[in-house]
């Protein structure tokens, strides 16, 4: 498959020590000869000195503060792959003297590069006016600006990767946890790719197995191994039964678990997102309702990866903007992984009172059943100790209590102070609990390098499309012809191959890849 030569930066925009300039394509050497020439800086003088393994020259040791080691000087095209050289980088067809910067070339010669293709990388220094100038080079002499994720695209197109190991490199780059990360790399280095490959080949060895009967009848008789083909098909449906299941622990790595604050306005939800991530990224104020939309936030804790959800605080309101906030609120309580819910003022305990800043039944059958909650009391160095401690225990029991009755689950109960610190401790303790519990893990990071998870909704669709597929051929052997259940099998085992590409179209392929950065 040919393509034309693309270039970008692989490194992100703005100032750095280094820029990486990568081009791939079949005319990457030709254009890399006609913006880079090896060597020194024009005008410095250099002794050079035998080459004894290529057959050229290279500098002698300078000591001035440009020296290097060795200086590789012959042509590119003389370079083996993995091999670098120094020159400086100038526009097509300028004087020598024009340089535009001083540079490091490194080349990969196909088809043992990141695309498979062959492959130049310039390292220069990480200004922007030589960023700018090197890539307005690079495509006068012929190369293309690279589209998003244009480079792993190729890669998957020339065999170098499947789907979901390209899916997986900008996982890694996106990766805000050791959990993500060690999990992009288990994709990328092929542990689902390889489970998947194997429930397919044994779905196209059941299919072939069964056209064998339909071609040669006389030769084979379907039901005296008819139980063997169904015991096996029911193993792969087991497998891939497990691999729909692990969408769920595959999704709150990769997305990281959502943790929803919320109660009645001026609670201390905001408070407590700036505090938990260090920032002051909600508005606070002493104005109740001041939060009117939802905000998130990144938080790392003990490797795992989360999302807090900031939301407006929920009541009975007749102002149209502060309605939509309280409703995407509510919206949040469905969707979150675990809720905490803020509450300012703890009624006295006793019959009859109802401790209305707790959720209503509304919002617990939001919440759902198996959904944890965090009772937060919040603003304690408000009150005196011995009141939180003593007077307010019956007081707290009841809501304990109430909380229950609504059929919420109760995962703690935290007094919680932002001001001095207090709770803060403990409520890190119970996040990090709730997340192991959430995914099934002993330890962060254990064993996941080693993990075959999903974690796309794309993904998830294809296994459950298989099963379907599948699972027609074990309920109805007896009724269907085997030239129908053999077409089962074939479109068990093509939605596999979509999973990891082998299957594809054009649409879902520029879909997947334009959601990668520029130079990946």
């Amino acid at each position: 498959m040919s393509y034309s030569t693309i270039a970008a930066f692989a490194t992100p925009a703005g100032q750095s020590g280094l820029a990486v300039l990568r081009l791939s394509g079949p005319e990457a050497l030709s254009i890399a000869e006609a913006v880079f020439t090896r060597g020194p800086l024009p005008g410095r003088q250099v002794q050079m000195a035998a080459d004894k393994t290529a057959g050229s020259a290279e500098p002698a040791a300078q000591s001035d503060r440009f020296s290097v080691g060795r200086i590789v000087t012959k042509p590119l095209s003389q370079l083996r792959g993995y091999e670098a050289c120094l020159g400086y980088l100038h526009y097509p067809g300028a004087d020598s003297q024009s340089v535009i910067d001083q540079a490091i070339a490194l080349r990969f010669i196909a088809p043992h590069s990141y695309t498979g293709e062959d492959v130049f990388e310039f390292s220069l220094h990480g200004g922007w006016l030589a960023r700018q100038e090197v890539l307005e080079a690079v495509l006068q002499a012929g190369a293309e600006a690279a589209g998003p994720g244009e480079f792993t695209k190729r890669a998957f197109l020339n065999g170098r990767m499947d789907l979901t190991q390209a899916e997986s490199v900008m996982d890694l780059i996106e990766a805000d946890s050791r959990q993500q990360a060690d999990l992009a790399l288990s994709n990328l280095n092929g542990q689902l790719s390889a489970r998947l490959q194997r429930l397919r080949k044994q779905l196209l060895q059941l299919m072939g197995d069964l056209e064998i009967d339909i071609e040669y009848p006389e030769y084979d008789d379907f039901r005296y191994h008819k139980a063997g083909l169904l015991q096996t098909l029911s193993q792969i449906d087991q497998s891939l039964g497990e691999l729909e299941d692990s969408y769920r622990q595959g999704r709150l790595i990769k997305e990281g678990v959502k943790v929803v604050l919320a109660g009645r306005p001026n609670a201390g939800k905001s408070s407590l997102l700036n505090y938990l991530t260090s920032s002051e990224k909600a508005i606070v104020t002493e104005i109740p309702g001041t939060t009117r939309d939802v905000m998130e936030a990144a938080f790392s804790l003990d490797g795992f990866a989360l999302r807090l959800f900031d939301t407006a605080g929920i009541r009975v309101s007749q102002d149209p903007v502060e309605k939509i906030g309280i409703e995407r609120a509510r919206d949040s309580l469905k969707q979150a992984d675990i809720v905490l819910w803020l509450l300012e003022e703890i009624p006295a305990a006793g019959p009859g009172r109802d401790p209305v800043d707790l959720p209503n039944a509304e919002e617990a059958a939001l919440i759902g059943p198996d959904k944890p909650v965090v009772l937060l009391l919040t603003k304690t160095d408000q009150r005196a100790a011995g009141l939180l401690n003593q007077e307010w225990q019956p007081a707290v029991v009841q809501l304990q209590d109430q909380l229950r009755k609504q059929g919420v689950r109760l995962a703690g109960t935290v007094q919680l102070s932002v001001r001095t610190g207090e709770g803060i401790r403990q409520l890190r303790l119970i996040l990090s609990d709730l997340c192991q519990q959430l995914l099934a893990r002993g330890a962060p990071g254990a064993d996941l390098q080693q993990a075959a998870l999903l974690t796309r909704e794309r993904q998830v669709q294809s296994v459950r499309e298989a099963r379907g597929y599948i699972n027609t051929v074990l309920k109805q052997a007896e009724l269907l012809p085997m030239d129908i259940l053999a077409q089962q099998l074939r479109l068990a085992a093509d939605a596999l191959a979509a999973l990891t590409g082998d299957q594809v179209s054009d649409s879902l392929l520029n879909d997947i890849f334009s959601r990668f950065c520029v130079g990946k």
